[in-house]
Parts: structure tokens; C-alpha cells; sequence
């Protein structure tokens, strides 16, 4: 893996810096990666806190409830409403 990894949503007011390589690459299923995107699961990272940085625009937060019961949170661009990242669990 060659570090940093580097990206963004789509319209560019959003990007993203990955400094250390990830906790733990998972599938998540839940009915809200379904819907998001339009498939059976989304593939999700999970990296310390001080390895993600994330510049430009301040992302909005949409919260839901997970299958599992707790809340949940989103990152998502203001403008193009791409998920940029989660919020970590409480």
C-alpha cells in the first residue's frame, strides 16, 4: 500500500488524506449501506483518528439509527452529498 491515499467526494469540495494503513477493511450490509449504495453492502476502512484528515469544506452530518439499534453518523459533502467518511462510534 502506497501511503498516503488521497481522494474526495465528487465535486471536489471535500478531500481526504489517509496517513496510516487501515485498522480493518470490513462489508457492512445494513439496510442503510444498501440504500446509500444501491447494492447488497458497502466496503468500509477504519483508520485511527490522526490518520484521516480531511480539508475543504466542513462535511454535514447525517445521523441514523444502525440495524443494531444505535445511532450512527454520516459525512457527507454539503454540496454533492457524496459520504466522504463516518463518524467513530461513541
Amino acid at each position: 500500500m502506497n501511503l498516503p491515499l488521497t481522494g474526495g467526494c465528487l465535486c471536489g469540495g471535500i478531500r481526504y488524506e489517509v496517513t496510516q494503513p487501515p485498522i480493518m477493511v470490513y462489508t457492512c450490509h445494513c439496510t442503510d449501506c444498501q440504500h446509500i449504495t444501491g447494492s447488497a453492502f458497502a466496503i468500509g476502512v477504519m483508520v485511527l483518528d490522526e490518520a484521516l484528515r480531511l480539508s475543504g469544506k466542513v462535511p454535514r452530518i447525517i445521523e441514523s439509527i444502525a440495524d443494531s439499534g444505535r445511532v450512527k453518523g454520516r459525512c457527507v459533502c454539503p454540496d454533492c452529498a457524496t459520504s466522504v467518511c463516518g463518524q467513530p462510534r461513541p
